[in-house]
């Protein structure tokens, strides 16, 4: 699960010269963590905040992080996408194999069902599956996730406990828990 530490918004924070998911300080670069809060909701108008983070990483690890960043960041589309993906995407990952077998089968004449499986419903069925499986990937990709956002703090989860050490150390004067 790794380790959370709660970080008060009133300074900057300071990272470890090293690459946030290998340590290695090898041709570091700057990857980006974002999350977000909804302050109020007054009629139609809707405010909130959005936080960024941007820590080091190695070019080997800031490959797609900006995409799995995407895909973890709680905000309503991403949350709905990601809902819709636990909810549906289990009974996909069940039905879609039955469907492609089904389909396969009447292609090569061995149905007498009548017309196969049509390719429009195949991926209508599968869609949910292969997001569930990229919704993992990414949780298990990222080495450090905004967790939680509020007006004067945010929560910070870190996958390297060694990492996550050298971060506390660096910025005890900001830590809350």
């Amino acid at each position: 699960m790794g380790q959370k530490y709660k970080i008060l918004n009133t300074g900057e924070v300071q990272w470890p010269r090293c690459c946030a998911r290998c340590r290695s300080d090898d041709a570091l670069t700057a990857a980006n963590a974002s999350g977000g809060h909804i302050a109020g909701f007054n009629g139609v108008t809707m405010t909130g905040e959005l936080l960024e983070l941007n820590y080091p990483v190695c070019a080997e690890h800031a490959k797609g992080l900006s995409f799995a960043n995407l895909l973890t960041r709680k905000t309503l589309g991403v949350s709905v996408l990601r809902w819709m993906a636990f909810i549906l995407g289990p009974l996909s990952l069940l039905l879609g194999p039955v469907l492609l077998i089904g389909g396969l089968l009447s292609l090569f004449g061995h149905s007498s069902n009548g017309p196969g499986t049509s390719i429009s419903m195949l991926i209508i069925t599968l869609l949910p599956g292969v997001l569930l499986v990229l919704i993992w990937r990414a949780y298990r990709q990222l080495p450090i996730r905004i967790t939680k956002v509020e007006a004067d703090s945010f929560t910070l989860q870190f996958n390297d406990s060694l990492y996550a050490g050298q971060f506390k150390r660096l910025n005890k004067a900001l830590l809350l828990k």
